[in-house]
């Protein structure tokens, strides 16, 4: 399937696709809506209705074009085929006629049939859009939005190996060997004889040499 954007909506069934910069008339295929004509006095019923629907749907939009081998064009040779909205993947062919705002034409394309067919019927059933009375009360849309830049491909996304950090090495202080206290090796009471330990170990059953101050920052 194509990605492309929707750079205009011509009536309930027929867009304007952005072909590599080239503005498209697509018809979406097996549906068929009211046509509408902007400012024409005396419009079809439910006309103005379906275009704004499908408006609603697609205006300004990206979607994913599907084209059924068998008809890739209509009568008129115009490009035709199925749109998914992009990116939560909406059939809008399907959409218009579930909504009522647009009737399946089976005999156009086999594709997506049945459930073409029963969203029509309960359409249908609950006489909605096209299959009501009264064409419903219309608010007109935001207005459509700037063409954007092309959409950037993916690209994938680099692995990152974490670096080890190696552990910051415990100070060491010294004991003496009948000693209450630790000193640091620049304490007047340090002795070559002096057992070095951890300082985390040293606190344990000692203190803190009063002269050298090991616990001090520097000592």
């Amino acid at each position: 399937m194509r990605l492309c954007r929707v750079v205009g909506v011509v009536d309930g069934d027929t867009v304007l696709l952005d072909f590599d910069g080239t503005a498209t008339r697509f018809e979406l295929l097996a549906i068929n809506a009211p046509e509408y004509i902007e400012r024409d006095p005396s419009p079809r019923a439910h006309a103005r209705e379906s275009w704004f629907a499908l408006k609603s749907l697609v205006g300004g939009e990206w979607v994913y074009v599907h084209r059924d081998p068998a008809v890739l064009e209509d009568a008129a040779g115009r490009a035709t085929g199925f749109l998914f909205r992009s990116p939560d993947m909406l059939l809008v062919n399907l959409e218009m006629v579930r909504q009522g705002h647009a009737e399946h034409q089976p005999k156009r394309s086999v594709m997506f049939a049945d459930s073409l067919s029963w969203w029509q019927r309960h359409a249908v059933e609950a006489e909605k859009g096209i299959w009501g009375d009264e064409p419903g009360v219309l608010v007109d849309p935001a207005p459509e939005v700037p063409v954007p830049e092309p959409m950037p491909e993916l690209l994938p996304v680099p692995k990152v190996v974490p670096t080890a950090i190696a552990p910051t090495p415990e100070r060491t202080v010294f004991l003496t060997k009948s000693g209450s206290k630790y000193h640091t090796k620049d304490c007047r009471y340090y002795s070559p004889g002096c057992t070095e330990v951890p300082i985390s170990e040293a606190r344990k059953e000692h203190e803190p040499c009063k002269v050298c101050k090991p616990d001090q920052p520097g000592g």
